[in-house]
C-alpha cells in the first residue's frame, strides 16, 4: 500500500472514530464505582476515559464495543476479558495477565502490552496501530487477519 493511500485510510478511520467518541458521553468515576460495588462486570458499549484500574482483578469483564481512552490496566488480571470490537486508545496493559482475552475486531491504537501475558489471546482481525508488545508472552495468541502498523 503506498504512503498516500495509507494516510487517506488512516484519516478516514480517525475521523470516524473521532465522531463516535465525541457522540458518546464517558462514564463518570461515580458510575464506574457504583457498577463495581454492585458486582456488575458489564461495561459493554461504554466510554471510559482516564481510569486507573492498576492491580485489579477484572477477569471476565465485558468491554465489548466500548471506547477506552487513557486507561491503565497495569498488572491487572484480565483473564477471559472481552474487548472485542472495542476502540482502545492510549491504554497500558503492561504486566497484565490477558490469558484467553478477546480483542477480535478491536481498534487498538498507541497501546502498550509490555511484559503482558497474552497466552491464547484472540487478536483476530484487530487493527493494531503503534502497539508495543515488548517482552510480552504471546504463546498461542491468534493474530489472524490483524493489521499491525
Amino acid at each position: 500500500m503506498d504512503e498516500e493511500r495509507l494516510i487517506e485510510e488512516y484519516s478516514k478511520e480517525y475521523n470516524k472514530l473521532k465522531d463516535k467518541t465525541l457522540a458518546t458521553k464517558p462514564l463518570s468515576i461515580t458510575e464506574v464505582v457504583e457498577k463495581l460495588q454492585r458486582g456488575d462486570k458489564d461495561f459493554s458499549n461504554a466510554r471510559i476515559v482516564g481510569i486507573d484500574w492498576a492491580g485489579r482483578n477484572l477477569s471476565g469483564f465485558n468491554f465489548k464495543n466500548s471506547i477506552l481512552e487513557w486507561v491503565r490496566f497495569t498488572n491487572c488480571k484480565l483473564i477471559g476479558t472481552n474487548f472485542s470490537n472495542a476502540h482502545i486508545d492510549w491504554v497500558i496493559f503492561s504486566y497484565a495477565d490477558l490469558t484467553e482475552a478477546n480483542f477480535e475486531g478491536a481498534d487498538v491504537w498507541d497501546a502498550s502490552f509490555d511484559s503482558a501475558i497474552l497466552n491464547a489471546t484472540n487478536f483476530k482481525r484487530a487493527n493494531l496501530r503503534w502497539v508495543l508488545f515488548a517482552n510480552a508472552n504471546t504463546h498461542a495468541a491468534d493474530f489472524t487477519g490483524s493489521v499491525k502498523f
